[in-house]
Formats: structure tokens, sequence, C-alpha cells
């Protein structure tokens, strides 16, 4: 008796479906609107921020949006870094004007200087000078005038009683 092999059937093959060769990146045309972000326009935004203008005000002076500054300032990092650097420049100058204000000799500005500088350490004194008398309070409220009010009247009272 003759044997039978078992013979396995091979599945018909699939057939692969027809695919394309990847198509190369190509580089976007340069079509569309212009950048309204030209060299002129950084120029005049960068001499608004030199006078210590604000956004909007420096979009108005170079004829653009809020929007487009903004979004020149996400692409660009290091134009906003600068556009905050020269919004400082009127300070600056300002600066250089009382110094050399002080060089000059000018009292009054020589005294506005120690004023904010020093004016913590400044002593403060009463009448002709002479040590503060009473409480020294400073009302932030309507609630806080009138018990300031209230004081200054007990305090006349005791005055006159003495």
């Amino acid at each position: 008796m003759a044997t039978k092999k078992a013979v396995k059937k091979k599945a018909p093959a699939k057939a692969k479906a027809k695919t394309r060769p990847k198509a190369k990146p190509r580089r976007k045309a340069a079509t569309g609107r212009p950048s309204v972000m030209t060299t002129e326009t950084i120029r005049k935004l960068e001499e608004a921020f030199l006078m210590g203008c604000t956004d909007r005000e420096s979009c108005l002076f170079a004829d653009i949006s809020m929007s487009t500054l903004y979004q020149y300032g996400q692409d660009n990092p290091a134009f906003s870094d600068r556009k905050e650097t020269l919004k400082e420049n009127p300070i600056l100058l300002a600066r250089g004007v009382q110094l050399k204000e002080l060089m000059d000799g000018n009292s009054a500005i020589a005294q506005k200087v120690l004023d904010r500088k020093e004016g913590s350490k400044l002593a403060v004194t009463g009448k002709d000078g002479g040590p503060l008398s009473g409480v020294l309070a400073i009302p932030t409220s309507p609630m806080d005038w009138a018990t300031i009010a209230l004081a200054h009247q007990n305090a006349l009272k005791l005055d006159d009683s003495e």
C-alpha cells in the first residue's frame, strides 16, 4: 500500500498593492503676499522703541499691525530682546541729563537725587526740627480717617485739660 504523504498546500500569494515611490520634498515656492517686516519696517520699529514708545505706538509709527509685531517677535527672539533693551533708552538718557546737571552743581537736582536714593534713611522730624509728637498714621480707608479724627479730638481734649 502506497502511503500518501500529506502535502500542505500553500495559500495563494496575495497580490502586492502597487505603491508610489515617495516624492522628494519640494521647496515652497515664494508665492503669496510678501512680508511687511522689511528692513525699513524694522528700522522704524527700533526708532520708535528708542523714543520709549509702547508696542502700539511703535506699530502705528511703522504702519504694521500689533499681531504682525508679536508674531515676528515669537519667530525672532533676538528681536524681542532688542526691543525691550531699546525701550530703556529714555531712562538712560534722563539719568545722563540728571548726572550732567548734578556735575554742574544744580542743587535742586542734588536734593532730588538724595531724596530718591536716601529718602528712607533721612530723619523725619517734627516742628522746628524737634521730635515728632503724637502718632504718625497713614490712612488707607474711610474708617481709618474716622479713627484718626477721633484720636485727634481726644488728644485736643487732653491738651485742654492740662
